[in-house]
């Protein structure tokens, strides 16, 4: 240590002059720690620092603020080694970060010219009692006046790491809490002895690609309660706060949607048959039932069911050249004569011409309104109405009939979005590939409220011991997962014996709606497929059916 009296004045006779003394170290004082993977139960039998400068010449400041003083560069350059054998040997068994040299009861601490050590070879070396070694390059300044402590570490210890973590159970789609994480994260040495390793959450993997980036962590995770520990053989618990949202109303928003983008107008009705369920212009397809998806004015052509296929005749949907007990070669009119023609107004030499429209069944109030028949032959229709006040998922059958009355044809008619008829494929158990359409033929939502979120959602977080054996440390997943849900009411139409009209999934139909059931006689009657024409909104039982029947 150096220190200076500065100027010192002798201004009374016989009285000593103050003179003060502030002492600076001139040295550095290099002491040695345990670090995070140094090795347990090892002794230290020698220190060494190699190649560092070990004299030099020191200016001694002639001021009290010491101001000057210090080493000069250019003397700074003869280095040597520096070796200490430890008396006793210092055993290792201590905590991370204890000194293990230069403590209260040893003098093992090197006092160090100040030096820069950055690319100059300086190496500090330990060896241990049974020959191995820990040896590294030293960076950085030593700077005078200050204590520069090392943590020892080996690259590969003989401390065993352990570390396990458990996810928390599924939360409910209202839960804001999650069950407890658990984190146990410890390390053992050969003799039994067992420390906590700490830990912390590194990363989030929210969209399933298996890169954890903190950034990556979702908006509904808000908080983990806990994201660093301090480990031990007992877990270590957590829980996850995540955010909800109101369920969304999927029926009003799907009501909603089926308002915009009315087709037609009273001067041009929109023709169900020669556009696609999305829209698209196409060549006449009829059908027995057809998807309408906006409000507007609406018309079919008069034709048994899907009769006209691109634009022409399509005689196998009314013809079979099959044969057999149970095959009905040609399919009926309502009068029980073969059909012979697309057009109803014009099989069977035109004794069938549709005059009036008539509302069999409807499951919603308004869906269709002034309905009526226009032109003949094969340019005839039905047109109806479908308001933008009114339309909403729902279904309704129309049919139309002769002057008296009697029923000659029906129609299905499903008030839906158009990807209700969208194809998504599955697999069965034998490997068999099947498609399905999104929803089944006729369904109708009473109730539909669900989460903003179709699937259960989750994120991944990584989490990681902050130490390691061979720059490796340990690390696992917990997944945070929030259950999506559904709630769902509603019905789906029915249809008997494979019969072409739709029957309603519920008893609550709208005013005008028509519908009964017809028994048989106690020991059975058969029904012919005529009956069914004429009667739509009849529900035939105790009957046998129409197989034999023609």
């Amino acid at each position: 240590m150096t220190a200076c009296s500065g100027v010192v004045h002798y201004d009374t006779q016989n009285t000593a002059p103050t003179t003060n003394l502030e002492f600076r170290h001139a040295l550095t004082a290099i002491k040695f720690a345990v670090g995070n993977n140094l090795s347990w139960g090892k002794q230290i039998s020698n220190i060494e620092i190699r190649n560092a400068v070990y004299k030099g010449r020191y200016n001694l400041s002639d001021k009290l603020d010491g101001n000057g003083a210090g080493w000069v560069a250019s003397s700074l350059t003869a280095r040597k080694d520096f070796s200490l054998t430890v008396s006793p040997t210092i055993d290792t068994k201590k905590n991370p970060g204890a000194i293990i040299t230069g403590t209260a009861t040893d003098n093992y601490t090197f006092y160090m010219i100040p030096q820069e050590l950055t690319g100059k070879n300086v190496e500090a070396a330990i060896t241990f009692t049974d020959a191995s070694s820990i040896q590294v390059t030293l960076t950085g300044t030593w700077k005078a006046g200050t204590t520069k402590t090392y943590k020892i570490s080996n690259t590969i210890s003989n401390w065993t790491y352990e570390f396990s973590v458990s996810s928390p159970a599924p939360m409910d789609y209202n839960a804001t809490n999650s069950e407890d994480y658990k984190v146990t994260s410890f390390r053992q040495a050969p003799d039994g002895t067992q420390h906590p390793v700490k830990w912390e959450v590194v990363g989030y993997d929210a969209d399933g690609d298996n890169v954890f980036k903190m950034e990556e962590k979702p908006t509904w995770l808000t908080s983990l309660s806990k994201i660093n520990g301090d480990g031990g053989t007992t877990a270590e618990t957590g829980t996850a706060t995540v955010s909800t949202n109101a369920l969304i109303d999927k029926l009003t928003e799907r009501n909603d949607k089926l308002k915009e983008d009315a087709k037609g107008s009273s001067g041009d009705y929109y023709d169900l048959s020669t556009h696609d369920i999305k829209g698209n212009t196409t060549s006449m397809n009829t059908a027995n039932c057809y998807v309408i998806s906006h409000p507007g004015y609406y018309k079919i052509p008069l034709v048994y069911g899907n009769a006209i296929k691109n634009g022409t005749k399509n005689e196998s949907a009314y013809k079979t050249s099959n044969t057999g007990t149970y095959i009905l070669q040609n399919f009926k009119d309502h009068l029980g004569n073969d059909i012979d023609d697309p057009w109803i107004g014009l099989t069977n030499g035109g004794a069938n011409v549709p005059k009036k429209v008539k509302l069999i069944w409807a499951d919603e109030q308004g869906l269709i309104t002034t309905p009526k028949v226009v032109g003949s032959g094969s340019s005839a229709y039905l047109q109806f109405r479908v308001p933008t006040s009114s339309i909403k998922n729902g279904n309704a059958v129309l049919a139309v009939m002769d002057d008296s009355e009697t029923v000659l044809w029906s129609w299905h008619l499903w008030f839906a979005p158009d990807d209700v008829l969208d194809k998504f494929e599955m697999t069965n158990k034998q490997g068999h590939k099947y498609s399905f359409s999104r929803e089944t033929l006729g369904w109708k939502y009473i109730h539909y409220e669900k989460t903003s979120y179709d699937v259960p959602r989750s994120v991944k977080v990584k989490i990681r011991q902050i130490v390691g054996n061979n720059n490796s440390k340990k690390e696992a997943t917990i997944t945070i997962t929030q259950k999506n849900i559904s709630k769902i009411e509603g019905n789906a139409t029915f249809y008997q014996w494979g019969r072409k009209d739709a029957f309603p999934g519920t008893n609550t139909l709208a005013p005008g709606s028509s519908f009964v059931n017809k028994g048989g006689g106690n020991s059975g009657e058969f029904i012919r497929v005529y009956e069914f024409i004429k009667n739509p909104n009849t529900f035939y039982t105790n009957y046998f059916g129409w197989m034999s029947a023609t």
